[in-house]
This record gives structure tokens, C-alpha cells and sequence, in this order.
């Protein structure tokens, strides 16, 4: 019995040592596997970005290109700028002033509310009391179930237009405008075969703090979607269209049972052969001031809504985020992998470093716009600025979970109303709350 037990005590290093012989050849063979695979998802990454850098390069240029051109005073139809209110967003009072001092002739201003009992409607009675340069209209819409109330007031503020009117515009009541702004957004419309002109929002930070910070960084890719191509989507915030092709479109039948404005009258514009017009100089500053909340369920309002009214733009938006969120934390990964097994740096890292440069440059092309389009939001930018250059991967993270958080349900709350999304056409509205939220 004791030559056995020897035996065994002399045998049990040998037997561990193959064990861990063994253990590290399936660790090292795993992790091959995985690099192979990585490597074909690396490839597709890396295209996917160096594309991306490369439109953000051309939008850039556009947008220099567009800056240097001065507007034209040949196109003057006749305007009329429809405001649908809900709550006063800070500075609402210098907007209001803003928009009676655009740089152009003939235009009138509508402001569409709920009803007098709104904030808005009571904000702006003693301003409008006094004469102003230009006509202006002060409408009640009153509540609606069976849409959203900014598509209800659109459609009240659209309904009584005087036969005068040539052009309609859409602004939103959260944004800046220049005294040019009206004139540019106008401008590109005496092209026959542009059906609407639109703008686009820069979130600038009204807190110096994370949420906003965040915000402002996650919105930022958006804006240079945007371009010089034939495949621009209208925004709601800010934009342009003739009212004879308003009425061909027939964007106001698009617009019953919508709960958002902006893709039903895109996709009405382009049934006709349309084309959209960006106007880069329509940038608009809007300023926000959210909590942690409200940052995840306007996050999660937006891609519910896309998803429900342009699925196939949600799925590349995903499939988007998806291949650079698992080619970076991926990577990272398996490069951790490598250096468990002693083996040290590999060509991961070098596929790391180029997904992050071609990440970091990018958002570098885009923040000169931003400098360029906002030069007095500089310092309130600042911290926005560094997140979107620097932290990258962190951001697709965010933007993925946002993504993933409105694949599921159809409810949403905008502005206080509670919204079910039954289909593109088909909107319930289920609860008003006194809360006033920002509307986007």
C-alpha cells in the first residue's frame, strides 16, 4: 500500500502538468477559431467605416461649399410659416422675435396650439397683442385621439391657408433661427423637380452635464446623414414645401392617423418623383435640457418610430451599430484571449486601432461642421465634443441598447400624451398628463 501511495504522489505532477498541457491546447484552439471568425466580421467592419468616413468627408465639403454662397432675391414667393406649440421651451420669447425678423418679403406666421389653457397659447397672446411686421395667426387645434396632437395641429394649421400662399414652411418651437434662415429653406423650391427643402438639429446642451453631453453626441452622426445625394429624408423640425405639390402629394390625407409628420410627407413627396433638398445653412441649433429618463425614452421614441414607419432604415441602423459594437468589444476580447496565452499582440490590435482612427476622424469632420454652424455654442458643445470624438465605441454601445430597447412594445410618450402605435396610419391615444416634456 505504500509503494502505491508513492506511486500515485509521483505520478499527480506529471498527470496535472498534461492536464494543464491539455487545457491550455483547447484554450489556444478556441480562440484561433474565434480570430479566424473575427477576421471575416474585421473586413466588414472596416469597409463599413472607411464608407462612413468617407460620406462625413463629402458632407463636410458640401456643407463649406453651401456656406460660402450667398442667398438669392429672386424667389419670393409668397410664405406662410406654420409653428405648432405645446408648453414654452426656454427662450421661447427671443424664437418669436427671431421669426419676425426673417430676411425676406412676404410671409405670414401661424402658431398652432392645443388650446388656450397651454403655456404656449398664454405666452404668446401679450406678445402678438402688439403690431408686428407680418401677418400672424394664433389658432386652438383642441385634442385629437386619433393622432398625434402635433400632426392634429398641422393639419388645423394647414386646413384655413390664405389662397396667397405659395410656399408652407414648418418650424419647430425649439430651435434658433438666423434672420436668413426662412430665405435658405425657401431658395432650393424654384427647382421644378424639388419637392421639399428640409433643415436638420445640432442638440446643443443647455446643462453643462452627462445626459446632455450624451444627447448631443448620439444625435450628431444624424445631421451627416444628410447631403448632397438623392435619398435625403424630410425632418419635421424645419422644412419647406410648394403648396401646390402639398396638395398633388396629398400630405395632408398622409398625415391622418400618423403619430410623426416627417416620414409620411417623405414618402408622399417621393411617390411624385420628388427630390428632397438639404440646405446645410438650415442647421439649426436646439437647445436641450434632459435627465437621465427623458435622454432613454426620447432615444427610444425616436427608433420606435422609425421602426414602425421605415423598418428598413431601422434594421440598417442596427445592423450598423451591431457590426462596429462587436468588431471593437469583440476584438477587445480576443485580443484579452491572446495575452492570456502569453502569445501578446496580434494583428487584432491593428484592426482595433484603425476602427477607432477611422471612428475618431469622422467625428472630427463632423464637430468642424458643428464649430463652423455654431461657433457662439462652442463652450456648451465642449463636453458633447469630446464624447463623440473620443469615446466611439462606448457611444455605438448606447446607441445599440436604444436600438434594442424599441424593438420591443408600441407605446410611447411625447409631450405628455401616451401614444399606442397600431401601424404607420393607425394611432391610439390612451393618457394625457399635465407634465409638459420637449417634443422632438
Amino acid at each position: 500500500m505504500d509503494f502505491i501511495s508513492k506511486s500515485a504522489r509521483a505520478i499527480a505532477p506529471l498527470r496535472a502538468k498534461r492536464l494543464q498541457a491539455g487545457n491550455a491546447a483547447q484554450w489556444n484552439a478556441r480562440v484561433d477559431l474565434w480570430s479566424r471568425l473575427y477576421l471575416a466580421l474585421a473586413v466588414l467592419a472596416v469597409c463599413q467605416a472607411v464608407l462612413m468616413l468617407l460620406q462625413t468627408y463629402e458632407h463636410r465639403r458640401f456643407y463649406q461649399r453651401r456656406a460660402r454662397r450667398q442667398p438669392t432675391a429672386r424667389f419670393n414667393p409668397r410664405v406662410e410659416l406654420i409653428i405648432p406649440c405645446k408648453g414654452v421651451e426656454p427662450e421661447f420669447n427671443s424664437l418669436v422675435k427671431q421669426l419676425f425678423r426673417q430676411d425676406y418679403p412676404a410671409y405670414g406666421v401661424t402658431f398652432v396650439v392645443e388650446s388656450t389653457d397651454d403655456p404656449a397659447w398664454q405666452n404668446l397672446e401679450p406678445l402678438l397683442a402688439s403690431a408686428q411686421p407680418v401677418p400672424v395667426r394664433l389658432l386652438a387645434a383642441g385634442r385629437t385621439r386619433v393622432c398625434g396632437q402635433k400632426i392634429h395641429n398641422l393639419l388645423v394649421g394647414t386646413a384655413s391657408l390664405d389662397p396667397s400662399v405659395d410656399v408652407i414652411a414648418f418650424l419647430d418651437a425649439d430651435v434658433r433661427v438666423t434672420s436668413t434662415w426662412l430665405r435658405l429653406l425657401v431658395e432650393p423650391l424654384q427647382s421644378t423637380d424639388v419637392g421639399a427643402v428640409t433643415g436638420y438639429r445640432w442638440f446643443v446642451p443647455s446643462r453643462n452635464d452627462w445626459p446632455n453631453a450624451l444627447l448631443s453626441a448620439l444625435n450628431a452622426p444624424v445631421a451627416l446623414v444628410l447631403g448632397n445625394h438623392r435619398w435625403n429624408a424630410i425632418w419635421g423640425g424645419a422644412w419647406s414645401v410648394r403648396r401646390s405639390t402639398f396638395d398633388r402629394a396629398g400630405i395632408s390625407q398622409a398625415w391622418r392617423g400618423a403619430l410623426t409628420e416627417d416620414y409620411p410627407a417623405w414618402k408622399a413627396v417621393k411617390r411624385e418623383g420628388l427630390r428632397v433638398v438639404f440646405e446645410p445653412r438650415c442647421l439649426l441649433a436646439s437647445p436641450v435640457q434632459y435627465r437621465w429618463r427623458d435622454l432613454f425614452e426620447f432615444g427610444r421614441r425616436q427608433y420606435l418610430i422609425t421602426r414602425v414607419y421605415a423598418p428598413a432604415f431601422w434594421w440598417l441602423t442596427f445592423l450598423g451599430e451591431l457590426l462596429f459594437s462587436l468588431a471593437v468589444w469583440g476584438g477587445l476580447a480576443l485580443e484579452a484571449g491572446h495575452w492570456l496565452a502569453r502569445e501578446g499582440a496580434t494583428w487584432i490590435s491593428l484592426v482595433l486601432a484603425t476602427l477607432y482612427g477611422l471612428a475618431t476622424v469622422r467625428a472630427g469632420f463632423r464637430q468642424s461642421v458643428a464649430g463652423a454652424a455654431f461657433p457662439e455654442w462652442r463652450d456648451a458643445l465642449c463636453r458633447a465634443r469630446i464624447l463623440d470624438i473620443w469615446a466611439q465605441p462606448v457611444l455605438s454601445l448606447c446607441n445599440l441598447g436604444l436600438i434594442l430597447m424599441s424593438a420591443f412594445g408600441r407605446r410611447v410618450t411625447w409631450r405628455g400624451i401616451r401614444y399606442q402605435l397600431d401601424g404607420p396610419e393607425q394611432t391610439q391615444v390612451l393618457s394625457y398628463r399635465r407634465a409638459q416634456e420637449r417634443p422632438e
